[in-house]
């Protein structure tokens, strides 16, 4: 008490020193708990995305039934057709894909001209392939010259 009686006349203050203490320990507490908050939120957050990543390479390497359509011209020889159909097939194993049933329709009339093309090749490709090997597939077929038209269906089984 008389430290305290002391320290008055020269604007000392022992109880608003205490306050200051106080609110500096709950400052401190509180910088704390959003400290810890922001470093708990990176961590989910890696978490989270390693799970994503996760389920979308399952999504990739998933295998699923597809019915593969496509339309050769007639422009070329019977054995750029050919070897144009073996291309693709070789496309789709290299890739991982399990061909069930190779089906070579032959020469058909189209429904309408494409290209100034009245009639195409037919070939329907039955498959067990990931979302990986058809879109390589379907990459190559837009790009290949003597692909007319393609087309490729799930099949639900």
């Amino acid at each position: 008490v008389l430290f305290y009686s002391l320290c008055l006349p020269f604007g000392f203050d022992f109880l608003y020193l205490g306050r200051y203490i106080i609110f500096a320990v709950v400052f401190c507490v509180f910088l704390l708990v959003i400290t810890l908050n922001i470093v708990l939120f990176f961590i989910n957050y890696k978490i989270n995305m390693k799970n994503q990543e996760n389920k979308n390479q399952n999504k990739l390497n998933k295998m699923r039934n597809y019915e593969i359509m496509f339309i050769v011209k007639t422009t070329i020889g019977d054995d750029e057709v050919k070897s144009t159909a073996k291309k693709f097939q070789d496309i789709l194993t290299s890739a991982g894909a399990s061909i069930s049933d190779f089906n070579e329709m032959g020469q058909r009339e189209l429904a309408y001209e494409i290209n100034d093309l009245k009639t195409g090749y037919y070939f329907v490709i039955t498959c067990e392939a990931s979302d990986k090997a058809i879109k390589e597939f379907d990459r190559i077929a837009s790009i290949d010259e003597n692909v007319v038209r393609h087309l490729v269906l799930n099949i639900e089984k």
